[in-house]
């Protein structure tokens, strides 16, 4: 049986508008707020291109700096202005613990409400891909979504969410790779000058909970015969899961990546990449990942 690895490329291939770009959009038309402030103004400092790889936004961004910039006009020392100053910083400190405390699950709740109307229209199967499947293949998919269901009838014993759905009971996983990341000790939780203080842990808070053991029971006793990946990014975010896979099936001999190439996709220099280029980044990546394994890269 052939085992098939689903990425978020999947779903932008049959026309849904999932990618954290269209969620940013999102975002901003239905003003979505945590504590006071709109989600969308509380990246307000995040470019487009930090949007189109938000896991790794949730780590890097400085919450406390931009917590900061709204404190930034406060004289603490001025006795003539040092009600105002204490009643402003209080509604401030007021949001700013309830940003931290509802921040990741807002987030997450309205990714699932984004993914639910981006996914809601109908959509037809693709040629390739449905000739690909066999009745007995089996999918682990990085989606929220159910196109595997909806659009190609997988039955629901053969796929794994590793990342769980938009119906699940518990919470979408969500979040960066770091999992050596703690809230900064240095920065206090609260006090007259620095109310955004307590915006320090954000970011630890969005450690994805990897599903190494869902991934390995699921995949107990199967014997996979090839691994195709369709639609995956190949970040350093998932890397583990890629890794686990080659320990699995140390003696496959050949692993399949179905390209999608982004006329759009750049560099950190915001230079667009060419497509020769981007294939020979998602080689390298597979061939790290999959030492032992031939690599074969097709385009659809």
């Amino acid at each position: 049986m052939k085992l098939f690895i689903i990425g978020n490329g999947f779903d932008l291939a049959h026309g849904y508008k999932t990618s954290y770009g269209s969620f940013r959009e999102y975002l901003s038309e239905n003003k979505t707020t945590s504590g006071t402030f709109y989600i969308h103004d509380i990246f307000s400092d995040a470019s487009k291109s930090d949007w189109s790889n938000f896991e790794q936004l949730l780590e890097d961004y400085d919450f406390v700096d931009w917590g900061s910039s709204y404190a930034s006009d406060i004289y603490v020392e001025d006795d003539k202005e040092q009600d105002r100053n204490m009643s402003y910083n209080n509604r401030l400190n007021d949001s700013y613990r309830e940003i931290a405390i509802s921040l990741p699950s807002t987030i997450r709740a309205e990714l699932c409400s984004f993914i639910e109307q981006a996914t809601s229209h109908k959509t037809n199967t693709i040629e390739m891909v449905e000739k690909l499947i066999k009745p007995r293949d089996l999918f682990v998919t990085f989606n929220y979504s159910f196109t595997l269901e909806d659009i190609y009838k997988i039955q629901k014993t053969q796929i794994l969410h590793i990342h769980k759905t938009i119906y699940s009971e518990d919470e979408i996983i969500l979040g960066h790779g770091n999992q050596y990341l703690k809230p900064n000790p240095n920065l206090p939780e609260f006090d007259l000058s620095n109310p955004a203080g307590q915006l320090c842990k954000l970011n630890a808070e969005f450690k994805k909970d990897y599903q190494i053991s869902a991934l390995e029971i699921f995949l107990e006793k199967k014997q996979v015969s090839q691994i195709i990946i369709m639609g995956h990014g190949l970040g350093d975010i998932d890397a583990v899961y890629f890794q686990k896979l080659n320990t699995l099936f140390p003696h496959l001999s050949l692993i399949t990546y179905y390209f999608h190439y982004d006329e759009n996709y750049k560099n950190p220099y915001n230079k667009r990449i060419p497509k020769n280029e981007q294939i020979q980044e998602k080689q390298d990546i597979l061939s790290v990942l999959f030492p032992n394994q031939g690599i074969k890269i097709i385009e659809w």
